[in-house]
């Protein structure tokens, strides 16, 4: 029995705020799962080691019997935390947002559909936080939640799988003082490379070793299905070489199988018209290169699909 399957079977299935919200429980060192500290550790450990982030948390262990130099660390966890980009003029709202010790911000932006990507929301997540940081704003300042006087920033770009880490880099290149910014895949095709799977796995086996404290059984049940139910796509069914994939960006394209096709409403003849108004319209340039989500699939239906592979040539003969 694996829940997460169960619950996404029905028509609406679950979304990226259920998952965020079930990565917020665990990052939690103070919810019942029993856990502790490990999911949070581990994250922090992988992406920002040796970080004074890192060194936080790792000073806060405790083992042994000895109680008066152990210390309590406080983390606060808020699902959708919304910020404000003053450079773009957007509200934005970050999927899990976590406070430690008043000193640290670690901001998750998870994505488990890739027609939900959209080019620049990272970063002005990213811009919101900085600019939140330095507005004293007096009806803000007692909420356990603000960013004020902050002055360390951690941010990760939560992705799907692993041949879109390459498309969440991009989006990250922007350099910012005092942000350490991370991209990391829920599941990658190997099986030794760092995925957020890989970090719950090694949890499950250690606690199995005993090379950390005891994890409910409860915990270890609803872990083993969650890293099956994220394996699957975070779908309840298996998926086949048959079944048509998600939506992509462009940048994800040359990633896929180049023998797929991708589908254009009119053909290479539409294709060329929309690239050639690119040239000098922005707007036009900006959906097709990141806001449009191409549909892929194996076989060609009917004119209406391009091949990856000469769609991707076409973009650079137009110079995209």
């Amino acid at each position: 029995m694996n829940i997460f399957e169960i619950l996404t079977s029905g028509d609406n299935g679950l979304n990226e705020v259920h998952v965020s919200s079930v990565l917020g429980w665990l990052l939690d060192p103070y919810h019942d799962h029993g856990l502790g500290l490990e999911v949070l550790k581990r994250l922090v450990s992988n992406l920002f080691k040796d970080t004074p982030l890192d060194n936080e948390i790792l000073g806060s262990e405790y083992s042994g019997v000895e109680m008066r130099d152990r210390r309590r660390i406080d983390v606060k966890i808020m699902l959708e935390k919304e910020v404000y980009c003053k450079e773009t003029n957007k509200n934005r709202s970050i999927d899990v947002f976590i406070k430690i010790n008043n000193k640290f911000i670690l901001a998750i932006e998870n994505k488990i559909k890739v027609s939900s990507k959209e080019h620049g929301q990272v970063l002005d997540e990213i811009k919101g936080l900085v600019d939140e940081s330095l507005d004293a704003d007096l009806n803000s300042y007692y909420d356990p939640f603000n960013c004020f006087d902050i002055k360390d920033f951690y941010f990760i770009y939560l992705v799907k799988q692993d041949n879109e880490l390459g498309y969440a880099a991009k989006e990250l290149e922007n350099k910012f003082q005092n942000v350490c910014i991370k991209p990391i895949s829920w599941t990658n095709s190997n099986k030794n490379e760092l995925s957020m799977s890989k970090i719950l796995n090694e949890i499950i086996n250690d606690a199995a070793q005993g090379m950390i404290n005891p994890v409910p059984l409860e915990t270890i049940f609803l872990l083993k299905s969650f890293i099956r139910f994220a394996e699957n796509g975070f779908s309840y069914y298996l998926g086949s070489d048959d079944q048509e994939p998600d939506r992509c960006s462009f940048n994800d394209l040359s990633n896929i199988n180049q023998s797929y096709f991708v589908g254009f409403q009119g053909g290479i003849k539409a294709l060329e018209n929309n690239l050639n108004e690119a040239k000098t319209n922005t707007d036009e340039k900006e959906r097709l290169l990141f806001k449009r989500p191409y549909k892929i699939v194996r076989n060609q239906p009917n004119d209406n699909w391009i091949r990856i592979n000469d769609f991707l040539n076409i973009f650079k003969k137009y110079g995209f």
